[in-house]
């Protein structure tokens, strides 16, 4: 029994390995048998039921030893309009056999290697014609009461793909160019996943998500170089570099968490370090909307709704704000040509337009308070300063000053901009009263830092031209009406100088004659006119700033009883003065002097007032001041000679001709001089 049992296995495993031998030549044998361009047909058909896109399909290789296995290479799909194409290096399909008995072809997987998908966009209303693999659901009748043949795909697997889009709504064409792409794609449930490179290094991206129920984009390191194409290079600029989320919904909405490095909008001068981006877009027409949007940085919070495509019209709103994070944020967006110093507030709404095919403009209307303000380095700071400000569209800037001290002063105004970016010429018309001299002119002038005090009133219509590389004195136009009181200059003596020209060079008839011959008479030193300070009771100007050195004219000014008034100029770089003025003594203090010295009787004026030509020179803390008698002593002079040399000749018949004579005489004696 025991050796009948063995034989019997022994039989039976030869049989089984005689069915397996000849199933495994059946399979071959049918394998070579199989025709497979007899399906190209059918294969090019069910993949463009599957795809949207006419197929051209290279070589077919056909194997049924593992299941069934297709390959194909290469492979091209075009889409309806021509314009876009997909290239695939090798197609491989892999699929059951058993189903096919039931008129079933089930694809457990098919794989494209590296393809390289060309997508274009040729209007808005036709939108991107995509080869995706639609949902096939599984049929609901028997097999048998279906015509042809069933076609289900499981996945579509993409590996080392490049994809590039072409945008031609967009003039010129935004271009988007992706490389190592990897994808799958499940047809049957819609479910899309995969990864890519932006070209070039400009970022990375993965998506996830169904186009049933929309897909989440994952977005890393993406450079805004990216962006310009489809949002302009003047919305946001080279540089910045963008992470987060953004997630489409299957009725195309797309929502958005984001955040930024190095980002400058729109003018912006000043890269905004960290930003976080929250946004809503939905579809309007043959355009999108942005319903809302909140870009964060520190503090600052700024809110954002209006048009985004076809055209961009998009309002900005600026909550009152720190100063010191809103001018952070605000330089991103557009440069002030102010220094601001916190602490303070500021808010704002802006308007940015930008018409399809046209140009960039905005428009910024707000209200700004700081510690100080200032429109430019040459120039004093507006402290405690309140403002209200308006960014024209032109690109104007108009700045309303209604709160603000310069100098101690009060101040009042309206400062504007021709031309924001680049800057422009900056005017100024208003008033400040009682502002410290010395803080109003050391800007313009160092030398005089320190040197000077007292208050003044100044109208102003002055115009700052910003364009030039440093502000100086030669930015400087306009007028100013200048106007102190009390005000003290050390080495600015007008009396000191009038008393030492009358005390000690209006002398007898031959010191008159030798200083009438001489050029001028000796004047104050510098050196003696530094000692002391002194004080002038009043001192006022008209200043034109149209050329450097600045005329002064008139000018004037009011030491106790002497006036002195007249012209000249005024040259920042050095603080130097050159003024021509006449010098008066009030009645009294003349009519004093002319007591002690009565050859002085003849330069009193009809209000008997002692007149006197002095030239102010040098620096304005430490002047030269020169009394110019020449003309008046020449006249003296001659009127002495006369009368002595008539008095001497005596007889009245010959009065007149010594008159004469020495009028002759004392001419050819100036004459002389002169050459």
């Amino acid at each position: 029994m025991a050796q009948s049992g063995s034989r019997w296995k022994r039989r039976v495993l030869i049989v089984l390995l005689v069915v397996v031998v000849a199933i495994a030549l059946g399979v071959f044998a049918l394998s070579r048998l199989i025709d497979v361009e007899r399906h190209r047909g059918r294969i090019e058909e069910a993949l463009e039921q599957t795809t949207g896109w006419s197929v051209e399909l290279g070589e077919l290789d056909l194997s049924i030893l593992r299941g069934l296995a297709l390959t194909v290479h290469p492979v091209r799909l075009t889409s309806p309009d021509v314009a876009s194409k997909v290239d695939i290096e090798l197609i491989s399909v892999r699929a059951r056999l058993m189903p096919l008995v039931r008129g079933e072809l089930i694809v457990d997987r098919v794989e494209l290697l590296r393809p390289e998908i060309r997508l274009v966009r040729r209007n808005a209303e036709q939108g991107w014609v995509l080869p995706v693999p639609v949902a096939v659901p599984r049929p609901t009748e028997p097999a048998s009461e279906q015509a042809g043949l069933e076609v289900l795909v499981d996945e579509i697997h993409v590996r080392g793909g490049k994809i590039d889009t072409e945008d031609q709504t967009f003039t010129p064409p935004a271009r988007l160019a992706l490389e190592d792409v990897s994808m799958i794609v499940s047809p049957a449930s819609g479910r899309v996943w995969g990864s890519a490179h932006i070209s070039d290094g400009l970022g990375r991206l993965k998506w996830n998500g169904t186009l049933a129920e929309g897909v989440r984009l994952e977005i890393d390191a993406l450079r805004s170089e990216v962006l310009e194409p489809w949002i302009g290079q003047d919305l946001i600029h080279r540089g910045a570099i963008v992470s987060g989320r953004v997630e489409i919904a299957p009725n195309q909405v797309v929502t958005g968490q984001l955040t930024a490095d190095n980002v400058r909008l729109l003018a912006g001068e000043d890269a905004l370090d960290e930003a976080a981006l929250e946004f809503r877009v939905e579809p309007e027409g043959q355009g999108f909307e942005l319903a809302q949007a909140a870009l964060t940085s520190g503090a600052t919070k700024l809110t954002a709704k209006g048009t985004l495509l076809p055209d961009v019209a998009l309002d900005l709103d600026l909550a009152e704000t720190p100063i010191e994070p809103a001018l952070a944020t605000a330089r991103a967006a557009f440069p002030i040509p102010l220094s601001l110093t916190p602490p303070g507030t500021v808010q704002a709404k802006i308007r940015v337009e930008l018409p399809s095919g046209g140009a960039l403009s905005y428009s910024a209307s707000g209200r700004i308070g700081a510690a100080a303000v200032q429109l430019a380095e040459a120039l004093p700071p507006v402290e405690n300063a309140r403002a209200d400000f308006r960014l024209h569209p032109s690109g104007a800037l108009t700045v309303g000053i209604d709160r603000g001290t310069i100098g101690g002063g009060p101040v009042s105004g309206t400062a504007k901009l021709d031309r924001v970016y680049p800057p422009g010429t900056l005017r100024f018309e208003g008033n400040i009263a009682g502002a410290d001299v010395g803080q109003l002119v050391s800007g313009l002038a160092p030398q005089t830092k320190g040197k000077l005090r007292g208050p003044a009133d100044i109208g102003t219509a002055l115009a700052v031209d910003l364009s030039r590389p440093t502000l100086g004195p030669e930015a400087l136009s306009g007028r100013l009406e200048f106007s102190a009181a009390k005000l003290r200059i050390p080495g600015f003596d007008l009396e000191g100088s009038l008393q030492t020209a009358i005390s000690e060079k209006l002398g007898g008839l031959g010191q008159l004659a030798q200083q009438a011959l001489g050029d001028k008479l000796p004047t104050r030193a510098a050196a003696d006119a530094e000692k002391g300070e002194r004080l002038l009771d009043q001192l006022s100007a008209q200043i034109s700033l149209e050329q450097l050195p600045w005329k002064l004219a008139p000018f004037a000014l009011t030491v106790g009883q002497r006036t002195a008034a007249g012209k000249g100029s005024f040259d920042p770089r050095d603080a130097a003065v050159d003024l021509a003025v006449e010098a008066r003594l009030a009645p009294g203090a003349s009519a004093e002097l002319v007591s002690q010295r009565g050859e002085l009787r003849s330069l009193l004026d009809e209000q008997g007032r002692l007149r006197l030509p002095v030239r102010i020179t040098g620096a304005m803390t430490a002047p030269t001041i020169d009394v110019e008698l020449r003309g008046v002593l020449r006249e003296k002079l001659t009127d002495q000679l006369r009368d002595e040399l008539v008095e001497k000749l005596g007889g009245e018949d010959e009065k007149q001709d010594a008159k004469d004579a020495v009028k002759g005489l004392i001419d050819d004696l100036f004459k002389k001089k002169k050459k």
